[in-house]
């Protein structure tokens, strides 16, 4: 299976499943999701083992948190009720062409990798949602998300994301998903001392070329 047949299958499983594995009393939502993490991988782990999926943890600090049959999927604990960050520009640059640029990549980097390379229909980067108020899971993609719930954010790059907003449907998409993606990116990265023409040219030409067909 490729990366969106797999999303699929994770969301066929897992979204709106309830989960009363014990989290973290702290008050800090950061250092309680630090906490919380590792209980909700092992509740993730033994349902994609009772499923015949593969669960692959991923080091402190990767691009993903694990890998289900070779997805990547990020995994996020929250209320839902503010814009959660999405901070992984590998897990972008992935799920837009399929490629994976090295660890600690710059922005200028991910950048030039999207704007040379051409766009990949089949891969996609996994959103895991438990949300601490329901007890329930939900998953995404950046590949399936609601371009309405993405909220560029110069000060967390390349946006945040609504997670509150996900609701029991997966696909979202827009005809093209990866301008809209690459269109919140480029929001945000505006803001800071990076040269971003090259982008903006390449997401201009393409919803012009959209406009002729």
């Amino acid at each position: 299976m490729n990366d969106l047949e797999n999303v699929s299958k994770v969301f066929e499983i897992f979204n709106g499943e309830y989960s009363n594995t014990l989290l973290s009393s702290f008050q800090d939502g950061r250092v309680a999701s630090i906490i919380d993490e590792d209980s909700l991988k092992e509740v993730i782990r033994k349902k994609c083992e009772e499923n015949n999926l593969t669960f692959q943890n991923m080091p402190p600090r990767a691009w993903c948190d694990f890998k289900i049959n070779g997805t990547p999927f990020n995994l996020k604990e929250g209320t839902g009720k503010t814009a959660d960050n999405f901070s992984s520009k590998k897990g972008l640059v992935y799920a837009i062409v399929g490629k994976e640029i090295k660890d600690g990549a710059s922005h200028k980097v991910a950048l030039d990798t999207i704007v040379l390379e051409n766009y990949n229909d089949e891969s996609d980067y996994g959103i895991i949602f438990f949300n601490k108020l329901t007890k329930q899971f939900k998953v995404s993609s950046l590949k399936n998300i609601d371009k309405d719930i993405l909220v560029p954010n110069g000060s967390n790059l390349p946006f945040q994301i609504k997670l509150g907003k996900l609701d029991d449907t997966l696909n979202h998409t827009s005809e093209n998903q990866n301008i809209e993606l690459l269109k919140k990116y480029l929001q945000s990265i505006k803001k800071h001392n990076i040269d971003f023409s090259l982008l903006e040219d390449k997401i201009n030409s393409e919803e012009i070329d959209e406009t002729k067909e």
